[in-house]
């Protein structure tokens, strides 16, 4: 129960941070700021092993997820030919294909990670992740509003899980 209130707030706090960046422009403070409250929430408040191996669990799937739609906003073409492009969206924005689609890039990502090393392994979930990104981007996907704004908010949540983690761990 404690998980839930915790995935709770950190995604209330990730909105309004989402909220008050498309404001000011900045996503770095953002960032650091709900970074910062996940590692005092994680030094504060006692979490147990299963939680933290949720939080654990959740990051690990978050990760392929967010670098995915990252990269997913990249223009390779452009990037390649030093060329101005447009990278204009089109149409409406839809969220839930986007999130199918990174979460088909996340499942992908471990299936290969676990199948490639057999572990568990951060660094291979982020490279498989942002191939996912860079392939998706050379098709139409790219072209899908709202990638960057799920995007934002993905990365948002995840600062604060790793804050979270990192700060119940100094424990």
């Amino acid at each position: 129960m404690k998980f839930i209130i915790i995935l709770l707030i950190l995604s209330f706090f990730s909105a309004i941070v989402y909220i008050v960046t498309r404001k000011f422009a900045s996503k770095l403070l953002p960032l650091l700021f709900l970074f910062g409250m996940g590692v005092g929430t994680g030094l504060f408040v006692p979490l147990s092993e299963s939680v933290l191996e949720r939080v654990a669990h959740l990051i690990y799937n978050l990760l392929p997820a967010t670098i995915f739609l990252i990269v997913l906003d990249f223009d390779p073409k452009c990037w390649i030919s030093s060329g101005v492009g447009c990278a204009c969206k089109m149409g409406a924005k839809r969220y839930w294909i986007l999130v199918v689609l990174a979460l088909v890039a996340s499942f992908l990502s471990q299936f290969l990670s676990m199948e490639l090393l057999h572990q568990k392994s951060w660094w291979a979930l982020m490279i498989f992740g942002a191939f996912f990104g860079v392939v998706a981007s050379w098709s139409s996907l790219r072209n899908i509003s709202g990638s960057k704004e799920l995007a934002t908010t993905l990365s948002f949540l995840l600062s604060g899980l790793v804050g979270l983690y990192v700060g119940a761990l100094e424990l």
